[in-house]
């Protein structure tokens, strides 16, 4: 408990980065590159995001499940690591092959190449990551410090580099480089903690990985496409200033939202590991998780409702005060999505029930076109705010209804429940 204790510390001083670092040089380049220049940048990360999610492929959660369960066991966690790296080399150039042919033949693509070639260093960063290694190992330490290093490095290469509209190419540029440095030390210390030599390459390991993958990968990049997808409807039907507005606001609500992803990302290896070993204990951990996260993120989300007003402005600019309202709309997200991790990722997943996980994200995929589709011509950036509002709120409420009607309501553990009782929910 006390390695678990220190990994939730560590991974709150990572987020504790992810939010102060953005609060140095969001409303640094907000201003510098106006609401118009941002919200192409926007765009940039959107399209990004979407070549990320293919190497990504699940494997934060399926390889990490099998990393924690597989941790006394060197060589299994040796044939593991390489069929995942190898497995992510082969998704990454499956990638740039697609976004080869996507700048070759779309022209609002070819528009923004400029800033689109130089955020390609991230899809590579993705390639090499071994966060997930580290993190199943419960090696938070190894990767915390390496990732608080370079992305501190952020703050004076952007004030040094970013100076004008004209250098929008350097802002998205630098935050691609800094990660690539941290994905190389991260598995300099996975190299350190493991002898991983001689590199193995097995396509049949490759192809079972990607198999494990699939309905994770199915899952997540349903749940990121719909919110990187936003971005790209909103200029397909509305102006360059709402998705400034739009960018500006979700930047804000995922700043508030690193708030409650530590102790989720820290307690899944440990529940995969309890499920092995000793499931109700694993489950008692699920329900402390449930009402725990879902306290502390409502303080968050009722924190960002109430401050927008004034948060908007001082960390934005004044630029920027039309983003309030969908600011505020957002507030609802951190809830939810808090909630929605525990249920998901915390409980639905280490219980086997990928399948279920999987389709109530994809149907949430659809539904969040159609919502966008209605919403945005009319209300823009507030009405993209409320289609992911909705699209979550239906996640959640969904996973709970299948939640308890899969293990009828006993889930959480009741005293004196027999251990026999729990492994056969």
């Amino acid at each position: 408990m006390a390695s678990l204790k220190r990994n939730i510390v560590l991974l709150y001083l990572l987020q504790g980065a992810n939010y102060l670092i953005p609060l140095v040089t969001i409303p640094y380049l907000t201003r510098i590159l106006g609401v118009n220049m941002y919200g192409s940048m926007g765009v940039a990360i959107s399209i990004i995001t979407v070549m990320r999610l293919l190497t990504d492929w699940g494997f934060g959660f399926t390889a990490t499940q099998q990393a924690a369960r597989k941790a006394n066991a060197p060589k299994s966690l040796r044939f593991l690591f390489w069929d995942i790296f190898w497995a992510r080399i082969f998704l990454g150039l499956v990638a740039f092959a697609l976004f080869g042919i996507a700048l070759a033949t779309i022209p609002a693509v070819q528009e923004i190449s400029y800033v689109l070639l130089p955020s390609l260093v991230q899809v590579v960063s993705s390639m090499i990551a071994v966060g997930w290694f580290l993190q199943g190992l419960e090696k938070m330490d190894a990767f915390v410090w390496p990732f608080l290093f370079t992305r501190a490095l952020t703050i004076p290469l952007t004030f040094l580099l970013v100076k004008s509209p004209a250098d929008l190419v350097y802002a998205v540029f630098i935050p691609g480089f800094c990660e690539f440095l941290y994905c190389a030390l991260a598995a300099r210390m996975a190299f350190k903690y493991v002898n991983l030599f001689p590199v193995r390459f097995s396509i049949k390991g490759m192809k079972h990985q990607l198999r494990a993958g699939t309905k994770l990968f199915i899952s997540t990049a349903a749940i990121n496409l719909y919110t990187t997808s936003n971005i790209l409807i909103l200029k397909s039907m509305t102006t360059p200033l709402q998705i400034g507005y739009y960018h500006a606001s979700d930047r804000v609500r995922t700043a508030h939202q690193a708030f409650i992803g530590p102790v989720s990302t820290a307690v899944f290896p440990r529940i995969n590991n309890l499920m092995a070993n000793d499931r109700q204990a694993a489950k008692k951990m699920m329900w402390r998780m449930l009402i725990g996260q879902g306290a502390f993120s409502l303080l968050v989300s009722l924190v960002m409702y109430l401050g927008a007003p004034y948060l908007v402005p001082f960390a934005l600019g004044q630029e920027y005060v039309g983003a309030v309202p969908a600011v505020q709309v957002l507030a609802a997200l951190p809830f939810v999505i808090g909630l929605s991790n525990v249920l998901g990722i915390n409980i639905m997943i280490p219980l086997g029930m990928k399948d279920e996980f999987a389709w109530i994200v994809g149907v949430s995929a659809f539904m969040n076109v159609g919502t966008m589709i209605l919403l945005c011509p009319h209300y823009g950036a507030v009405g993209a705010a409320l289609s992911s509002v909705i699209t979550e709120t239906f996640i959640t409420v969904v996973q709970a209804i299948i939640l308890f009607l899969r293990l009828k309501g006993n889930w959480p553990i009741r005293r004196g429940q027999s251990r026999r009782k729990a492994s056969s929910d």
